[in-house]
């Protein structure tokens, strides 16, 4: 609560509930100001349903189409952001739709920050213009007629030229020799699954002024030898071409098996030097892959293999560059609803509370706190990551969400060893689907309320609290726009971290978005928008 004069209008927020009937708020931002914004902010992961997520970019582009788009970028960035694929594609059809003119600008920066076949997503078979209303109606979007129309169905062509151009491009910088970009790749294949249902092999060659016989041989097929990509090598039986040290990483994780399988000496004798630890004579990738996949690898699996193991030393020196983590814990939530959909938001919590507890310094090194109705402090031994892993799934969880306990037991544990404040956690990482226990002995207050209660009667500073959002199927929030010393993120991917572990004055929800926005990362959209960015996109 910011002032007396927000009281209402932070009461009226305040309508919502956990899944756990606790008091939760409506809306990150009473004033409405930032609101659209934030909820799209912090509900962008896996999770969030299609009619709500559009509605976040209606909302947010009416407070900033600048922010609109920023926020969709952050959201796709594979390299320096969530790396959600689904989502941020929506939100860039979204954009492409209702801001078709400003998206002319971005075009060209999608596959700096995803890929390729993102570029398919616009073409003419993929995203169909034919039907406004269905249109109007699945994208909450008000597509017009007329001229409007005219300019998105154009830009629609563009986005398979600007595919085709790269085609071309590359195929002169292979005769050269010059490295190349990998829309080979990501280009589709004639008569796969994706062509056969939208036509995009063909749309694609008749924009390039070829024939869909000469894409494929002599467009396609060179460049894709010339990248050496693994799959081709795969299906031509050629297992001793094949570099290891080059395979990519989520390739890696996907066809290990089969390079056990039928290249068993050299695949073999590759993960022996990955094991020596001797990056020049074998290296193993991890760029694209994120902590919760290793986590699922390692618990279906119930092992961790070398390549998993050296991935996994990768993720955690990436973690240690996002910033310092001084005294920092991370509060693991494993309760039942985190078990939903298929254990993914508990693979999740467990990836950052092992990255957490073995990056942070100082005192809570090697710690985590459990969610529970009697919480406790776990030590995680300094061992391989398996035994890490085996080690917090194997913690007395209790599947309780309950956070006011969890705090109690800090205010408690700090009383009964007369801590000083410096003894104390510096910032507390909840990472949770947000749905916590009612608060008893507050009355009806949300649980950062009965918080910052607890605190002001103990004496303690509290401390920062980062609410990390590994679920977006609800639609309640922990915390508004005013309420300092806390930040909401969200997202499987610790460069998530990066902007609350900066550093200065601005730790707030908008001010930790602002970071993530503002970032040098995102530069190239705000240059490509350009000034003009803020005005309607007649």
């Amino acid at each position: 609560m910011t002032s007396q004069s927000s009281n209402f209008a932070y009461a009226m927020a305040a309508s919502a509930t956990t899944a756990n009937r606790a008091v939760s708020l409506a809306t990150p931002d009473p004033s409405g100001e930032s609101s659209g914004r934030l909820s799209l902010f912090f509900k962008s992961v896996r999770g969030l349903n299609v009619p709500r997520q559009y509605q976040y970019m209606v909302d947010a582009s009416q407070e900033s189409v600048t922010d609109a788009f920023l926020l969709a970028f952050h959201t796709r960035d594979c390299r320096g952001g969530k790396g959600e694929r689904e989502l941020g594609r929506r939100c860039l059809v979204w954009l492409f739709i209702n801001y078709p003119r400003l998206f002319a600008k971005v075009a060209k920066l999608l596959p700096e920050y995803g890929r390729w076949d993102d570029v398919l997503q616009f073409f003419p078979g993929i995203l169909d213009l034919s039907n406004i209303e269905f249109v109007r109606a699945n994208y909450v979007s008000t597509v017009p007629t007329g001229k409007r129309l005219v300019v998105l169905r154009t830009l629609q062509t563009q986005m398979v030229q600007l595919f085709g151009r790269k085609l071309q491009e590359d195929l002169e910088n292979m005769t050269q020799g010059k490295p190349c970009s990998l829309a080979a790749k990501w280009a589709p294949t004639e008569g796969d699954s994706l062509d056969s249902k939208s036509g995009v092999f063909k749309s694609l060659a008749t924009e390039m002024k070829v024939s869909p016989r000469a894409l494929r041989k002599q467009y396609l097929t060179p460049l894709r030898a010339y990248l050496k990509i693994v799959e081709r090598f795969m299906c031509d039986r050629e297992w001793d071409e094949i570099d290891y040290n080059k395979v990519p990483s989520c390739a890696m994780k996907r066809l290990k098996k089969s390079f056990e399988k039928h290249d068993e000496t050299r695949f073999q004798e590759w993960r022996d030097a990955l094991q020596k630890g001797d990056p020049k004579v074998a290296k193993v990738n991890a760029k694209q892959l994120q902590p919760h996949e290793l986590v699922r690898e390692m618990r279906t699996s119930c092992h961790a293999d070398g390549v998993c193991a050296a991935q996994w030393k990768i993720m955690e020196e990436d973690c240690m560059k996002n910033g310092s983590l001084d005294n920092d814990i991370a509060v693991v939530d494993t309760s039942a609803s985190m078990h939903s959909p298929d254990y993914l938001p508990y693979d999740v919590a467990c990836a950052m509370g092992l990255l957490i507890s073995k990056c942070s310094v100082g005192k809570f090194k090697h710690h985590v706190l459990t969610f529970n109705s009697v919480p406790a402090f776990a030590v995680i031994k300094d061992t391989p990551i398996y035994d890490r892993w085996r080690q917090l799934s194997s913690i007395s969880w209790g599947g309780s969400t309950n956070l006011q306990a969890t705090f109690e037991l800090i205010l408690n544990r700090g009383k009964e060893c007369k801590l000083t404040q410096e003894d104390m956690p510096k910032r507390l990482w909840i990472i949770s689907d947000m749905q916590f226990n009612k608060v008893n002995g507050y009355g009806a207050v949300t649980n950062f309320e009965a918080i910052e209660k607890m605190y002001a009667a103990s004496g303690y500073t509290r401390p920062q609290i980062v609410f990390w959002n590994v679920n977006g199927s609800s639609s309640d929030f922990p915390v508004s726009v005013g309420d300092h010393g806390t930040a909401l993120i969200s997202g499987f991917s610790p460069s998530v971290m990066k902007a609350v572990l900066e550093g200065d004055d601005s730790f707030s929800p908008y001010g930790i978005m602002r970071k993530s926005l503002d970032s040098d990362r995102l530069q190239p959209v705000r240059l490509a928008l350009g000034v003009e960015d803020e005005k309607n996109d007649e």
